[in-house]
């Protein structure tokens, strides 16, 4: 069977700018759009939960693949580059021959990769991009010297905002767990906001870690909202349903059911909440005794 081939032109993820793998840094660097098509090997359009999309490709059916992704894998890092022929930065006639995008491209990625292991302090934060008034959560971890986790570090978190001030953050404890440690940041303005979480023993800080948070004023709720047909088709041939165009909404109405089955529900409700019942019982109860002293009865 014939393998899978896209000519994409890449660019890179709207984040990408502030991530070392999607920086192309220097003047003798060819920016993104000038660059030539690289050719995708491996049809990937999503990015499983917990990676970051660093660079996108779109081929000339305006459809969009995957080119660099980045995720965590324990306490070390993995990317996936499923492309063929990324010596066309370096190689294509329309690239000189002292440009350094390739070798820039590729020395940024194996630094990025072979990197030591993150140090005694490690931050990281829940939401990317944040939006205006809407908490973004910080959680840090702190180790000792042999990085073991600290159950009472004296940790210090603060954000320098995009205005350039420097605010501290009160940090707590997650309750049942050696960290990570929370903090909470609520961004007022867009931006890129700064946290950095320092471990102090004393004075001076022996470990730091730092983090950035992009605030949009927008969000990610207007990207990524185009109509994803196959999935939903995919979802409905799975669950037993079916998929309806824009088109077929005749049909859609047309093959709803005529009523929907009816069930009875039994209700309890307290006496108190029937007033009228409440009322007969009574009657009942009063009338019952009165006759019974009237007969003499006991």
């Amino acid at each position: 069977s014939r393998g899978f081939l896209a000519s994409v032109h890449v660019e890179p993820d709207r984040a990408a700018a502030y991530h070392p793998l999607g920086r192309l840094l220097g003047t003798q660097v060819t920016r993104w759009e000038n660059l030539p098509s690289l050719t995708v090997v491996n049809p990937i359009r999503y990015a499983k939960p917990g990676a970051k999309t660093v660079l996108w490709g779109t081929d000339s059916a305006s459809r969009r693949w995957i080119v660099l992704a980045q995720h965590r894998y324990g306490l070390g890092r993995v990317a996936v580059f499923p492309v063929r022929d990324s010596w066309r930065w370096q190689m294509h006639s329309t690239i000189a021959v002292e440009d350094l995008t390739h070798e820039t491209f590729w020395r940024q990625m194996l630094r990025w990769l072979a990197r030591s292991a993150d140090g005694r302090v490690r931050v990281m934060a829940s939401a990317d991009p944040g939006v205006p008034g809407e908490p973004v959560e910080i959680r840090v971890q702190a180790f000792d010297e042999t990085f073991a986790p600290l159950l009472d570090p004296n940790l210090e978190v603060s954000v320098i905002t995009p205005l350039g001030d420097r605010e501290s953050l009160p940090v707590s404890w997650s309750v049942g767990q050696e960290g990570p440690f929370r903090a909470r940041l609520v961004p007022e303005d867009p931006g890129i906001y700064e946290v950095v979480a320092t471990l102090r023993d004393g004075d001076p800080s022996v470990a730091s870690a730092r983090t950035l948070v992009r605030v949009d004023s927008e969000g990610t709720e207007f990207f990524g909202a185009e109509l994803k047909r196959e999935r939903l088709q995919r979802l409905a041939a799975e669950t037993g349903g079916r998929y309806f165009g824009i088109h077929e909404l005749d049909e859609l109405a047309q093959s709803l059911p005529a009523r929907a089955e009816g069930r009875e529900v039994l209700t309890r409700l307290p006496l108190w909440n029937a007033p009228v019942w409440l009322l007969l019982l009574l009657t009942l109860v009063g009338t019952e005794w009165m006759l019974r002293r009237r007969w003499g009865m006991p």
